[in-house]
């Protein structure tokens, strides 16, 4: 008797996370319909500058002229759109008086244009994660994130990464996050954390097609970064045991780190006999000391 109870409740709560699970499946869908499209923003900024009926002149070099828009050309833009309800969260009187405006009380098309842009990225990429989110509770643990970053690799300017060094450049790049967004060792990161962070910022950046000068070098998840952290960690695993001991890891950076640096470090790293496991805790021992990222705000996310 125990044991079909035990087989009754075992499929209540299969049925109970199928039923989840498809409830989630069906928000997401819901969002993503509701997600403004690359043709959507085109017809929106040639409609900004039709509509704008003062141009600024820029008396500096370099600079150029900038349209300016009242309230009324503002909502005579959204009337024009041809899916106006899309955009009913960007044309409301409180998104008009967050820019700055001039005696006229007109806005920049530009700066307005670049704010629906940035929010429509981070709209999208709360949607592209949540799709890996298969707990349907908001987060992502680390092999969801290994998921996530797998599929986006085909995606990535990831070039002389061979199939062979795809794995190791999954964990790495996997690892960073956790190490820095999961700081209470939870084993997983809220998806909206995740949005926030300039990690992921800097991660998207490999899906540009024409990067900036010094990229490879500047860009933490490049590939030329990946390979050069690689054999780093090669150069200081002297007994090649594949971790570190604290003697080995005093080595890097011409053993000129500090005493207290590495007693912190060992704290916080994942350690198996007082050796670091991870090719990735010590690769971010100049991030430690150099982050100075700036922060975003909750309030950028819509859906």
């Amino acid at each position: 008797m125990e044991i079909k109870k035990l087989i009754s409740l075992k499929s209540k709560n299969i049925f109970q996370q199928t039923l989840h699970r498809a409830a989630y499946k069906l928000k997401l869908d819901k969002q993503e319909g509701k997600l403004i499209t690359n043709d959507e923003l085109d017809t929106l900024w040639d409609l900004l500058n039709e509509t704008a009926g003062f141009t600024y002149k820029s008396d500096q070099e370099n600079v150029a002229d900038d349209k300016l828009i009242n309230f009324k050309e503002f909502e005579l833009v959204k009337e024009r759109l041809n899916n106006p309800k899309k955009f009913n969260s960007y044309f409301k009187p409180s998104i008009f008086v967050r820019f700055p405006g001039d005696e006229s009380c007109r806005i920049s098309i530009l700066q307005f244009y670049n704010y629906v842009l940035r929010k429509v990225s981070l709209d999208q990429a709360w949607v592209d994660l949540a799709k890996y989110d298969l707990d349907c509770d908001g987060c992502l643990n680390e092999d969801d994130l290994n998921k996530y970053i797998g599929d986006l690799m085909a995606f990535m300017n990831l070039p002389n990464i061979t199939i062979s060094f795809k794995k190791f450049y999954q964990c790495t790049a996997v690892r960073k996050f956790m190490f820095f967004l999961d700081s209470m060792k939870l084993g997983k990161i809220p998806i909206i954390n995740i949005i926030l962070s300039p990690i992921l910022t800097e991660l998207f950046e490999l899906r540009e097609s024409e990067p900036l000068e010094g990229f490879e070098k500047r860009n933490w998840f490049s590939a030329y970064s990946s390979q050069r952290v690689y054999g780093q960690f090669l150069n200081l695993d002297t007994d090649q045991n594949g971790m570190l001991s604290r003697e080995e890891i005093a080595e890097y950076n011409n053993g000129t780190i500090t005493g207290i640096f590495f007693d912190r470090l060992f704290e916080e790293c994942q350690t198996y006999k007082n050796e670091i496991t991870s090719i990735l805790e010590m690769a971010v021992i100049k991030k430690m000391v150099t982050m100075g990222y700036e922060e975003m705000n909750a309030d950028d996310i819509t859906v």
